[in-house]
Order: structure tokens, then sequence, then C-alpha cells
């Protein structure tokens, strides 16, 4: 869409002439006379070398929008360079010398003016190439061959020509020849770095020229009130149809600007996305892409008013790399957003995926593309891609060694994630750092402690340290205690109380026994019965008499919860211990506490026994 500004990239003339080279090279003779006049000021040489320019960018308009009338205006010199052989033959031989030297200088006139045809001919061939790089090989080939041709002709035997001070027919001739070779040749080299130059302006030309664009520009700059409003215009360097399509370039991006959400919209709903995926992907780019829409309207219009006669280099570089951030910023943000979705689609469907390693993954993903836009930025100012990657290579050694610790924490963060010790949300213990695991970075791991503090600990010194983490395991969170009761309590009530304890314990529906069945998430149906070691699975279950202490006598009570969360462990024990309660009222038992018993001997002698409990 942008470069429909070649709609009225020039001021095209409402009629072509006949001859519009032949045309040319009188414009341009009279501009080089006047150039070479002493007299001439420098405005007014400023002034005649804008006109050759405004000269050529009219021509080559012409040509373009019209190739077969162009080319068939050209005049074919081969019957004058053939009379005019014959003619030097005869001179030559009768002696009369400068009359052979004025048709030798006419006759080479005529060459450069049929290689000229001819570089104008390749011209329009290489605009009807398949790709732009092939217009580009082919337009350069032939400015090649032109060039070297041209630079072949040897002015020098002419030069006696305009140091004769003899006012003869034949030497006047000769001079005006020799002064229309050189405007020949200039008008060839000075043509031949214009189309160089803009060769990209005129190969967009030519694309939207064979579309009938440039006649509708013609069009509206002949129409009645594009006449009236040219020349008042012409001095803005603007005209009808470039002022028109500047008004339809505004109006376009304020209306994609205003249709951003409803196109999006309805492309996404093709594509299957839900509503709130949809939002969110238009919240994320919503401002990225309204700017990319005005940034390109910008640079069309920016381009229609320039025309292509403006050095315009350091404006497109400009907009090339503005571009270039643009789009590198809506691709980060598209990725990121679809990545999102995508790990909440995953989400939903199992548990079982490394989110870290996503997150990972998204961060080089964003390193690489923010290291292709660089690159491209880079490029675009003049600079040698494949240099620089070389340079990177030699001095790899240098920036490892500089580098070396953040490259260790590098490859630590990949033992992690390779070893899989903890994933992102595990609870935690590194060498007396304890907490909640919030991401695993490219350089660190971030640490919420339950004091609601932020630890950053380097990777490589996790991959170097014990890890202790509370969430690796599947089912069963430990209940360990000792249930201390009386001395005077009765053994038999003691038997029965760790009966009924175990009994109760056996028959809790969140405590793991030996009959409790666990199913592999990856495999469903098979149960862990060699892996639980690994996965982290816990049946025991104790209960027993298990030591006389000072003050109690102890009851062991040893057992896994099902449930490996920590707040519905509290809630199991708590349970647990009101059960226990009730067992020991039941049987006539009592809970024990620290005691001072004190024992009185016949003779009255107090004798003093601490018992502590443990």
């Amino acid at each position: 869409m942008k470069h429909l500004i070649l709609l009225v990239l020039l001021t095209i003339s409402p009629l072509f002439s006949a001859g519009i080279l032949d045309e040319l090279i009188v414009e341009q003779t009279e501009i080089q006379l006047k150039l070479d006049d002493l007299n001439s000021t420098a405005s007014n040489q400023e002034e005649l070398l804008d006109l050759r320019l405004e000269n050529y960018e009219l021509f080559l308009s012409q040509l373009i929008n019209e190739p077969d009338k162009s080319v068939a205006s050209f005049t074919s010199r081969k019957p004058e360079i053939y009379k005019l052989r014959r003619k030097i033959e005869i001179n030559t031989h009768q002696g009369n010398h400068f009359a052979s030297l004025r048709d030798r200088i006419k006759a080479d006139t005529y060459k450069v003016e049929m290689l000229l045809q001819e570089m104008l001919r390749d011209l329009l061939s290489a605009t009807e190439e398949t790709t732009k790089q092939q217009y580009s090989t082919t337009l350069e080939e032939s400015l090649r061959a032109n060039r070297s041709a041209v630079e072949a002709f040897d002015l020098k035997p002419y030069e006696e020509v305009a140091s004769q001070t003899s006012n003869s027919k034949i030497v006047t001739d000769a001079k005006e020849n020799l002064q229309a070779l050189k405007t020949m040749i200039a008008i060839d080299h000075t043509l031949r770095k214009y189309i160089l130059a803009y060769q990209e302006s005129i190969h967009k030309m030519a694309v939207y020229s064979s579309f009938g664009f440039m006649s509708i520009a013609q069009y509206i700059n002949s129409s009645a009130p594009a006449k009236k409003i040219n020349p008042w215009l012409n001095k803005l360097n603007l005209d009808g149809a470039k002022l028109t399509l500047i008004l339809i370039i505004i109006m376009g991006t304020i209306m994609v600007a205003l249709l951003f959400y409803k196109t999006v919209n309805l492309v996404l709903e093709h594509w299957h996305y839900k509503i709130g995926q949809v939002e969110l992907i238009i919240n994320n780019i919503r401002y990225i892409f309204r700017t990319l829409i005005v940034f390109i309207g910008i640079d069309m219009i920016t381009e229609v008013y320039t025309g292509l006669g403006a050095d315009a280099a350091e404006s497109n570089k400009f907009f090339s790399m503005g571009y270039i951030l643009l789009g590198t910023f809506l691709v980060y943000r598209l990725a990121n957003t679809f990545a999102l979705i995508k790990i909440q689609e995953i989400h939903k469907r199992t548990e079982q995926y490394r989110s870290e390693v996503i997150n990972l993954a998204i961060k080089a993903f964003n390193f690489l593309i923010f290291l292709i836009g660089t690159l491209l930025t880079l490029n675009l100012y003049g600079f040698d891609l494949t240099a620089i990657l070389s340079g990177l290579g030699i001095g790899s050694l240098a920036v490892a060694f500089a580098a070396k610790d953040t490259l260790a924490n590098f490859f630590g963060s990949i033992s992690i994630l390779l070893d899989n010790p903890f994933s992102q949300g595990d609870w935690i213990d590194v060498d007396g750092k304890e907490g909640t695991v919030i991401e695993i970075g490219l350089r660190s791991t971030t640490i919420r402690t339950f004091d609601n503090a932020m630890i950053t600990i380097p990777n490589l010194n996790i991959a170097n340290s014990s890890i202790v983490n509370w969430n690796k395991r599947l089912l069963g969170r430990r209940i360990k205690m000792h249930v201390g009761v009386t001395y005077e309590s009765n053994m038999d009530d003691i038997k029965n109380a760790i009966k009924d304890i175990e009994t109760m314990l056996h028959e809790h529906p969140q405590i793991s026994g030996q009959k409790t069945e666990v199913e592999d998430q990856k495999k469903k149906g098979i149960k862990l019965l060699s892996k639980e070691d690994l996965k982290g699975v816990k049946k025991t279950l104790l209960v027993y008499l298990d030591n006389f202490s000072d003050s109690s006598i102890d009851i062991l009570v040893y057992c896994f919860s099902k449930s490996v969360v920590w707040s519905e462990w509290l809630e199991i024990k708590q349970d647990i211990l009101f059960k226990i309660a009730e067992i020991l009222e039941k049987n006539d038992l009592s809970f024990a506490y620290p005691s001072l018993a004190l024992h009185v001997n016949q003779s009255g002698d107090i004798k003093k026994s601490d018992l502590e409990s443990t």
C-alpha cells in the first residue's frame, strides 16, 4: 500500500511530444550553454542545475509512462553515420583535414546518442524483470556497459579544432560539432548517474505505471481545477495530483486506525480464538499497530511530497529504521501474547509441563528478535554483518573471559532445567534460604520468602548447593508426635488406646496407608509401586508404645497425610489431635505433664525427684 505514492511521484505534463529524447537533448544543450556562459551568476547556475534535474525527472516519467511511444520516437542515426563515413573517406582522400574532423566529430555524436538510446531501452527492459533483484542486476550491467562504451571515445584528436582561429564555415561547423559531442557525452553521463541514483524510485514508477496510476495523475493535473491551483501549489512543491493523493492517504490512515479493532477481531475469530484471547491480543498490539499505521502514512506523504528527484537517502534510512523498530516490537508483543495463550491452553489440558522451560524459551526468542532487529539496523547504516559476525567469533574468548560469571550462571540455569530439582512455585530451601520459587532466569533464580521478602540467588550457586524441595512429593506429608500419658494409667487402657488410635488412623480418609492407591499422572491406571521413592509416595503408619519418659509414658504416632499442601496438612493434623484426645478420654487416660514428686522417709527427711518431660 505504501508505494502507491508513485501515483503522483512526478508532475506529469498532459501531452507527450513526438521525440522526447530529441527534446531532452535540445533542452540540456541550452542549459549547458548557459552554464558555460561566464556571465552567469552562482544563483543562476543553481537554478539551471535544478532545471536540469527537473528535465531528467520529466523525461524519465514520460519514458516509463508510455514506453512504446517513447521508444518509437527515437531516431535511428545509422543512415547518417553511414553517409558521414562516405564523406570522411572522400575528404581524407582529398586532404580536407578539418572537413574530415568535422564529420568524424558528428559521427561520434550520433554514436553517443545511439548508446544513450540503447541504455534507455535496457532501462525499460530491466523494469520488466520479475524481481527487484533481477531489475537491479540487469540495470547496473547496462549502465556499466554504457559507461565503458562512452568513455572509450577519445576527444584528444579533436582538440586542435578548438584552437583554430579561422572563421571558415568548415572550422566553425567543426567547433559546433565538438561542442555538441561534449554536450551529448555530458547528457549521457548525467542521465546515467541520475538513473543509478534513483533506480529504486524508477522501478516503483514502472510498476505503478503498468497499472495506469501515472495516467490518473496525468488526468488530474490536466483538469481545469488543477490547472488553476497548480501555479500556487508548485511554489510548495505540490500539484493537484500530489495534493489529492496526500488527502487520500490521510483519510485512509484515519480509516484504517478506526477499523483496526473490528478487522483484527474478525481475523482472530476466523482463526478460532476465544473472546478473551482476542481482547488480550488486541490490547497488547493496539498502540504499536496504530503507531505503525500513522508512521506508514507519514512515510507515504513524505515520498509524495518530495518526489522522484529529491535526495531522500537520509529520509529513507529514518523511515526504514522506524519500520525495523516498530516491526521488532510488534513481533515481540505478538510472540509473547500467543505464547501466553498457548501456555494457558496447555495448563488447562495438563499440569505436566515445565513452565520455567517455556519462560526460558520465550526469553531466548525475545533475545533473538531484538538481535535480528539490531543487525537489520546496523545493516541499514552500512555495517558489514559478515564482518560483525566474524568479529564475534574472533572475540568470543575475550567475551567469555570477561563474562565468565554470567556464562557460568547461564550454564547453571541449563543444569537446573536438565536436573529438574525444582519448578516454579515449589517450596525449597537452598543453604538456609527458604521460600517459594518465583522464576528461574537465565542468570539467577528468584525466591519469595515466607515473610514476603525476595531473594535472588545466582544459578551457579544453586547448581552447586544441596537443595531441599518440599514440593517434590506426590503423596504423604509426615505427621509425627509423642502422646504422653500419666504413670498412674492402667497398662491395659494404654494398650486399648494404642489399638484405637491405629484403627482411627487406618480408617481416616485423609491418612495414607498401605491400601492407599496412587496413579501416575503420566500413566493413568498404573500403580506407583517401585517408583514410590522417586515420586515421593509415603504410606507408613506406626502407633507404638515408645518410651518411659521422666514424667510420662510416651506413645509414638507416626503417619502421613494424603495431601502435601501445608494448609490441608494442618487441618488433617488438627483433626487427628482431637480424635486422639477423645480416644484417651474414652480409655480413662490422662495427658501427662511435667511433675515434681516429694518422698518422705521414716526419719522425716525429704527426698526430691524432679521429673521433667521431654
